[in-house]
């Protein structure tokens, strides 16, 4: 996907992308990462962990966080991008499928992409089923 796909499919689907993290520049220095890491990635750990598909550290100091995330980016291979993707959340869903959303009500979800157009495609991927699953337990098959 290029750019302008991205674009167009964000636009189609509802996507929006909250937080990009370039592991690699982000992560350079482990004795002080910058304070949207700490306050984003490591507050929200077990999230992105998960996204990246590792066990999130026992580590609760963020000193030892940092470090413990730089060494294990580097050891791994980590060098794409850590991205907190948005979706609002479907309501009021039709039986023809069709719902209502606004971005005052919304979920994230943390992807990782080896490149920024890879988390895109995964992000499209993710929100889609993200509306399946809301019309699946709405009753409403999809559409």
């Amino acid at each position: 996907m290029n750019m302008k796909e991205i674009s167009t499919e964000f636009f189609d689907n509802s996507i929006r992308a909250e937080l990009i993290v370039n592991i690699p520049s982000m992560l350079s220095d482990e004795d002080s990462p910058p304070d949207i890491i700490a306050d984003n990635v490591y507050d929200d750990l077990d999230r992105t962990c998960a996204a990246m598909g590792i066990k999130p550290p026992s580590i609760h100091d963020i000193d030892d966080l940092g470090f413990w995330f730089s060494d294990l980016a580097r050891r791994k291979g980590f060098n794409g991008f850590l991205v907190q993707f948005a979706t609002p959340i479907p309501t009021n869903i039709r039986q023809d499928g069709g719902f209502s959303f606004s971005w005052g009500y919304y979920t994230t979800q943390w992807i990782y992409g080896d490149t920024y157009e890879e988390a895109c495609a995964k992000a499209v991927e993710w929100a889609a089923g993200f509306v399946s699953e809301k019309r699946a337990a709405a009753g409403v098959s999809a559409k």
